[in-house]
């Protein structure tokens, strides 16, 4: 997800850590962030929804049938994630059913979830399968970080965007990116209205005053990717790299949002090659009015209105790529739990800047790595990356340090290292989920390196070195002093490579080293007068960098 500004609830201490789906029947599956949200004793295999969407007046019946594989033997009750109703607002249930059989239901009055008794007690690995009627306005989702599901937008706009917990909110689930499913929806609307939703659009069913729209997610989906779009749409198409459908839906005229959106083919392209080839059947976005950012629903991403109408279009190209990165990474390979969010949004972040330094050479890459490292010092949290309070779940340190942890591992592994490891890291979780721990895993195999310093220092650990660079010249030698102090607790400084690039007489000399300690010290021998040094010239340190010429010995001194 691209963000807008928004709110969230504090995090809750002392959640408890992931549970495996074949745990107990519970209302929970386990998620240290979000505990309230999925279920276990089974596992869905299909969601099949159709719904009647009326974008006018902001309502939705709907008929869903969950076809599962039981987890627990002797299940005989099992609970959903399904908002319950709200200031007379929401969606109210007409019938259930289990294998055909009518079900009792119970939905309670403190949590969204939904209570199903089976008729009959199952053995695991049998199948079964829910069918569920409701209908009503749907009230928002619970996290109000984002978006809260399907809800109406604009006077004549209704659409789905449910990161990380609103799918709920129109779709009775196991409402957790840990289980993921096959989807077919079957999107009813009146005419002229236009629906769309993630996967293959199967066939299109003209009514009597109303157009039926059937699209399969062939690929296994987390919930929270789940979405649909009723609007005034326009549609503009395009090919894709390996024949993939690229379509568009556009609420103002087509040819100014191909202004921007004209550079999805290049984008798959050039992610396609640095991972893997584009891993779902179709692509495309749809505008979502009132939405100021972006949102990577699998095969589908949602787009605010304004990106489209820009009247500088390059300049949210960088949106459009951050997006479709995600369908490699957030999308194919999902996380284990909400802990893992920087995941999706580190590499999404990064992979869009190494897509427009396809277009416009790497120097530039090295300018935009120091506005995202700009970004994560002048809003750092003291907070490991992998340990977000749930209202920092998508803050700095997920999106723009996530990036910078990425670029860094590959200034430290080298290209080649770094490519084969988040390649064989994606090719084994891809349709699944993944931890940070994957991750370390399979770049480890790759380089041959140990890289738990690495993980421990810049995902497990909060904060962000700062280095106080003096420097003075010599005759032909210059000195460069690396003083950093360390946190109250804790290590006591960050181990970092060092490089510096010393200046003069239109020349540069390089020296590197290691600030593994309060102090640290470089030489340079120079064959000119130096006029400046520059720490990190290549851009590949996460660092806050303060550099001084020191007039006399006594100035070289840190202070510490």
């Amino acid at each position: 997800m691209h963000r807008p500004g928004a709110g969230a609830r504090p995090h809750a201490p002392g959640l408890p850590g992931p549970a495996a789906l074949d745990a107990p029947g519970e209302p929970s599956i386990g998620d240290p962030y979000l505990s309230y949200l999925g279920n276990t004793g089974y596992d869905v295999q299909r969601y099949v929804v159709k719904a009647r969407v009326d974008p006018l007046a902001g309502r939705v019946e709907a008929d869903t049938t969950i076809e599962a594989r039981v987890t627990l033997d002797g299940l005989d009750r099992l609970s959903l994630d399904f908002m319950r109703p709200k200031d007379g607002k929401g969606l109210a249930i007409f019938t259930v059913t289990a294998d055909g059989q009518p079900a009792t239901y119970t939905r309670p009055d403190d949590a969204d979830k939904l209570w199903i008794d089976l008729p009959a007690a199952k053995a695991a690995g049998d199948a079964l399968t829910l069918r569920l009627t409701y209908g009503g306005a749907p009230v928002p989702g619970g996290a109000d970080i984002f978006s809260g599901g399907l809800l109406p937008h604009g006077s004549d706009t209704m659409y789905a965007i449910s990161e990380p917990d609103g799918t709920r909110n129109w779709i009775p689930s196991n409402d957790h990116p840990r289980d993921k499913a096959l989807f077919r929806f079957e999107i009813t609307a009146p005419k002229p209205f236009v629906a769309t939703a993630n996967g293959v659009p199967v066939e299109t069913i003209d009514g009597a005053g109303e157009t039926t729209a059937v699209f399969e997610m062939r690929q296994p989906m987390a919930t929270y990717l789940a979405t649909t779009a009723v609007g005034r749409y326009r549609t503009a198409d395009q090919a894709g790299p390996g024949g993939v459908a690229i379509r568009h839906y556009f609420l103002n005229d087509p040819a100014d949002g191909m202004r921007v959106a004209g550079v999805t083919p290049d984008i798959l392209g050039v992610i396609g090659r640095l991972v893997a080839p584009y891993p779902f059947d179709t692509y495309g976005h749809y505008a979502a009015p009132d939405f100021g950012g972006g949102m990577e629903n699998q095969s589908m991403t949602a787009i605010g209105p304004g990106a489209f109408a820009s009247s500088t279009p390059r300049s949210q190209h960088g949106l459009i790529a951050h997006e479709a990165a995600h369908q490699w990474f957030g999308d194919a390979v999902s996380p284990y739990t909400w802990s893992d969010i920087w995941l999706n949004e580190g590499f999404a972040t990064y992979y869009a800047e190494l897509w427009r330094a396809s277009r416009v050479g790497p120097e530039p890459l090295g300018w935009r790595m120091e506005a995202l490292r700009y970004a994560v010092l002048s809003r750092a949290l003291d907070l490991p990356v992998t340990q977000p309070l749930l209202a920092d779940m998508f803050g700095t340190n997920t999106y723009e340090k996530g990036g910078w942890v990425l670029h860094m591992l590959r200034a430290t592994l080298g290209d080649a290292a770094y490519t084969a490891g988040v390649r064989a890291y994606y090719d084994a979780h891809r349709f699944g989920n993944a931890t940070t721990a994957d991750l370390q895993a399979a770049l480890q195999t790759a380089s041959g390196q140990d890289l738990e310093p690495f993980f421990a220092q810049w995902l497990r650990r909060g904060g962000n070195p700062s280095l106080d660079v003096r420097w003075r010249q010599v005759g032909d030698t210059v000195t460069v002093r690396v003083c950093q102090a360390g946190p109250p607790v804790g290590p006591a400084v960050f181990d970092v490579p060092v490089v510096v690039a010393v200046h003069g007489a239109g020349r540069s000399v390089r020296a590197a080293g290691r600030a593994d300690a309060p102090v640290a010290t470089l030489t340079a021998v120079v064959p000119f007068t130096a006029e400046g040094v520059t720490v990190d010239p290549d851009f590949a340190l996460l660092a806050d960098i303060l550099v001084t010429r020191a007039a006399t010995e006594a100035d070289m001194g840190c202070g510490l």
